[in-house]
């Protein structure tokens, strides 16, 4: 055990809410400390998926608690989420194996909390809690060969055929191969030659192979495709989850489709909206099921209300060539949230207008929104739009995400803007020209 993990584990003091077995750690990765209550939910499970308690097998149901000691499995295209009792959230991707090791949260002093995963094989998305932020030094997330520890982070796993990759869509983690230095029954995050610290900052990813001598780290170009290692469904991809103030509930789907795209088949509508949580009723869109909304269609950008879907014969490319396109407003769905309460309020875009200019690789973006209470708010977007069509914007008060249809006929946007003191409007919006 390196002499820093070592430090960790002698700071924990006894009265931790939960009794912590020094020798139970000094064991290999497959150890459990010692705790029996419950630290966690299941919020949310597509496919299917199971949790291994002691040798008894059971299947993961929305709703479901868990404890140290579970091993969570899924099969192909299953997805569990779990959020924990310090608000933070794991997603477990299809075809996965993640032990929770050991979970101690100490409420009133989170700076002695504890916090061991191990990813045996598929993907893994972990966004910090108060826990790791508060006890850096004592999370660790363990591969069958890399450890990493997080900076308060919102970071994604990989693990297949002797490699593992990681991404970092928020914060920072450190990535060491485990060797005599780094082991595996250590705690927080690793020091040493091999150990590399990435930031989302980097628009990198890193990547360590059996067999290496050190991580490598490689553009986010190389992931297109991979959607392993990205966000993959509307929940991982969102602000608003990230802070924990949304409850994941039952997927129903809203359609968007365009008039000139009438005498395409079903799956060549280029974009779909899914609404994926319950926080209001959207009565001007209609409701698919999820298969069908998935059928030829991949996800590409998200809040916690929404994602947006899209349809890709091919993988779509746009570049200078591609030109200037302006779009106008043509359907919008939206929600008021007043601050200090947890009922949103139905609003509306009254006016807006977006352009994206391949050329400069830009976008800009007005909308005006109205709440049912008569608040006003108005969005100026200014961003950037890559060679796939997706444009993005974060600013400390407005978070835009969307993506433009094969042949730019279309557009999505997905949008949050917060009036400090006084609420938070998000919603979805559709545009043609």
């Amino acid at each position: 055990m390196n002499g820093r993990c070592g430090r960790g584990l002698l700071n924990l003091k006894a009265s931790l809410v939960f009794v912590v077995s020094l020798t139970a750690l000094a064991g290999d990765v497959g150890s459990v400390w010692a705790q029996t209550t419950e630290i966690g939910e299941i919020t949310l499970v597509i496919g299917s998926a199971t949790i291994d308690r002691h040798g008894k097998v059971t299947s993961a149901v929305r709703g479901g608690k868990v404890q140290a000691g579970d091993v969570l499995r899924t099969t192909e295209g299953g997805h569990v989420h779990v959020k924990f009792i310090d608000g933070a959230l794991v997603s477990v991707r299809p075809e996965s194996r993640l032990q929770i090791v050991a979970y101690t949260y100490v409420a009133e002093r989170p700076s002695e909390s504890a916090v061991k995963f191990s990813l045996e094989l598929g993907s893994v998305r972990a966004i910090s809690g108060r826990a790791a932020e508060a006890a850096k030094e004592r999370f660790r997330l363990n591969t069958p060969f890399v450890a990493i520890g997080v900076r308060g982070t919102d970071f994604v796993t990989h693990v297949d055929r002797g490699r593992v990759s990681a991404v970092v869509n928020q914060g920072a983690i450190v990535f060491t191969p485990l060797d005599s230095v780094c082991r595996a029954d250590g705690i927080g995050p690793c020091a040493g030659e091999r150990a590399r610290l990435i930031t989302a900052d980097m628009r990198s990813f890193i990547e360590f192979s059996m067999g290496s001598s050190s991580p490598i780290l490689k553009s986010l170009e190389a992931l297109r495709g991979k959607e392993a290692v990205v966000p993959e469904t509307p929940e991982e991809s969102s602000a608003i989850l990230r802070r924990g103030r949304s409850a994941v509930d039952t997927p129903a789907l809203a359609v968007a489709d365009y008039a000139t795209q009438s005498n395409l088949p079903e799956v060549a509508k280029p974009l779909m909206w899914g609404r994926w949580t319950g926080m209001a009723v959207y009565g001007d869109v209609e409701i698919v099921s999820t298969i069908e909304a998935h059928r030829g269609r991949v996800p590409i950008a998200g809040a916690s209300n929404f994602s947006l879907f899209r349809y890709e014969p091919a993988p779509l490319r746009f570049d200078a060539a591609s030109g200037t396109h302006n779009f106008r407003l043509e359907r919008s769905s939206a929600n008021f949230i007043p601050s200090g309460s947890a009922e949103p309020q139905f609003a509306r875009a009254t006016d807006g207008k977006l352009t994206i200019n391949f050329g400069t690789g830009g976008f800009g973006a007005l909308l005006d929104l109205e709440s049912a209470n008569g608040t006003r708010a108005r969005i100026l977007g200014i961003g950037r739009v890559d060679d796939r069509g997706i444009f993005f914007m974060d600013s400390p008060d407005t978070r835009l995400r969307g993506a433009v249809s094969r042949n730019a006929i279309g557009a999505g946007m997905v949008f949050e803007r917060e009036l400090h003191g006084v609420g938070t409007f998000n919603g979805v919006t559709l545009w043609g020209k």
